[in-house]
């Protein structure tokens, strides 16, 4: 008599088991958000080569063409890509840059070769607020500009190697 309670205690236990983990005693959960990474991109710091979509000081006009495509507008001597900020033709640009221009000029070989690239910045504004009062620190209002593109090198490792 007791090994037939037993046999019914395993046997309530097992459906007990079989039903809460079939999910049909569980009360609904909720919908789960799905978290979609950010896409990748350089890191916020100066990397090597980042800023100047890959181009170097002089780079025949041919090699730019065959890496960036056709300029959207030829200007003395100079060629202008445009595109959205932080990316001209798919590459990176650098933050608040919407376009690049490549000058050429006269190589010491008598072609014309990259002497000159600049990079726009749209107008911008950055606003720091405080972190627990979501108060307005500062805010400052940049005009939409040209300057130099910045070109970071990287230091061989020879170079590192023999001066270390």
């Amino acid at each position: 008599m007791w090994l037939a309670a037993m046999v019914v205690g395993a046997l309530v236990v097992a459906g007990g088991v079989v039903h809460y983990a079939t999910g049909s005693g569980k009360p609904s959960a909720p919908p789960r958000t799905r978290i979609v990474p950010a896409p990748k991109r350089p890191p916020i710091g100066l990397g090597y080569g980042q800023r100047n979509l890959g181009i170097a000081y002089g780079s025949a006009p041919a090699e730019v063409r065959r890496q960036l495509g056709p300029p959207v507008q030829q200007r003395a001597g100079c060629w202008l890509y445009r595109g959205r900020v932080a990316r001209i033709r798919g590459r990176w640009s650098g933050s608040y840059v919407d376009a690049m221009k490549f000058c050429f000029s006269e190589g010491p070989v008598g072609s014309q070769v990259v002497t000159q690239i600049l990079s726009h910045s749209p107008r911008h504004t950055i606003v720091r607020r405080d972190p627990y009062t979501h108060k307005i620190v500062s805010k400052r209002t940049w005009p939409a500009q040209w300057g130099p593109a910045i070109t970071i090198a990287e230091v061989p490792a020879w170079y590192v190697e023999q001066n270390s």
